[in-house]
């Protein structure tokens, strides 16, 4: 179970209600593959000291999770976006439970 700050339920139902369920299991999948292959680029980012990578791969994050509706998530890939080079590994930890929670309850959200 998530809370309401986890994800936009508003923006979610307005999506729902054009998407119907086929679309809405579609934004699932998508979100979950995207979060992957996002989290796997800013996890070589972090290991290669890339600060503008890890940056890129904030907001990569922010935008993702905002499409889908997962605004702590955005939040917390908007900070990364912005980070200074001391701030990342606390900025990445912070994104990585938010990444974690937002897998765990999208298809709850979106349901």
């Amino acid at each position: 179970m998530t809370d309401d700050a986890t994800f936009d339920r508003v923006m979610i139902a307005e999506l729902l209600a054009v998407l119907g369920d086929a679309g809405a299991d579609r934004v699932v999948a998508a979100f979950l593959v995207s979060l992957a292959t996002r989290r796997s680029d800013l996890d070589a980012a972090v290991e290669r000291h890339d600060l503008e990578a890890v940056r890129r791969a904030g907001h990569a994050i922010k935008g993702m999770a905002a499409s889908a509706g997962a605004v702590a998530l955005a939040k917390a890939g908007e900070r990364v976006q912005h980070a200074e080079p001391g701030d990342v590994p606390e900025l990445v930890a912070l994104l990585e439970v938010q990444a974690d929670i937002a897998a765990a309850g999208i298809a709850d959200a979106w349901s």
